[in-house]
């Protein structure tokens, strides 16, 4: 039988509008286990959208140094994919000396013991949620309340990626419609001189839309921008 908890997630999910009413479920999540904070990520190389409550510094500090490639707990999450206790001292994977300065400094934040959930999201697309506390002898969650969080993890998953993306922290990755249809074509291979043609415009203007997607998208080249605008259901 489905816990209370999982139920009442299940049902605020149904009815969420707006990025309040996300948190709000997410909050209630955490509290019924027993958490402090919650965190979900999207994460593509260094792209990251996401939303959390975790204290601000620390968000800042954990964008504004791209920690993600270093953090032993998103490492961990996908490297093993599934569902996992943690604590600063301990996650499923060996840590370095820089990771275990990572952990030392999250604690420090306020986030230091915790549950991940991976999420299956696809090739180079890695996401989580984690459910946090700054206590680190916060109690381990057991084998079924993890099998129900990762029905909750899923079940949040699939309505951000049907209609709550937006609702998300992170880059604008929202394209006009001329900018969708030349990278359709660029996903097909065609260069920038046939696509003008197809699309019956100037060759300045595909080139134009380009630059501004590669923008928008923080893509190193073409190639990785449609790999970013595929992953996350923009093309």
């Amino acid at each position: 039988m489905e816990p209370d908890w999982l139920i009442e997630f299940l049902e605020r999910l149904e009815i969420v509008q707006k990025q309040a009413d996300l948190s709000a479920s997410l909050k209630a999540l955490a509290g019924n286990l027993g958490f402090d904070h919650f965190s979900y990520i999207d994460s593509y190389g260094s792209d990251i959208r996401g939303l959390s409550n975790y204290p601000k510094d620390w968000q800042n500090v954990y964008l504004a140094r791209e920690l993600v490639v270093l953090d032993p707990v998103a490492k961990s999450a996908q490297a093993i994919r599934r569902p996992f206790n943690w604590n600063e001292n301990t996650v499923p994977l060996p840590m370095s000396q820089r990771q275990v300065a990572f952990m030392e400094e999250a604690a420090e934040s306020g986030i230091a013991a915790g549950v991940t959930i991976p999420i299956p999201a696809g090739y180079r697309h890695n996401v989580m949620l984690t459910l946090a506390s700054p206590f680190g002898a916060a109690d381990k969650l057991s084998d079924p309340e993890l099998s129900f969080l990762r029905d909750a993890a899923n079940s949040l998953h699939g309505h951000i990626r049907g209609r709550l993306r937006h609702l998300l922290d992170g880059p604008d990755y929202r394209l006009t419609p001329g900018e969708c249809r030349v990278l359709i074509w660029v996903r097909h291979g065609f260069p920038a001189n046939e696509i003008a043609s197809i699309l019956d415009v100037k060759y300045d203007s595909v080139q134009f839309h380009l630059r501004s997607i590669r923008r928008k998208l923080g893509a190193m080249n073409i190639q990785h921008a449609v790999g970013i605008a595929t992953s996350h259901g923009l093309i």
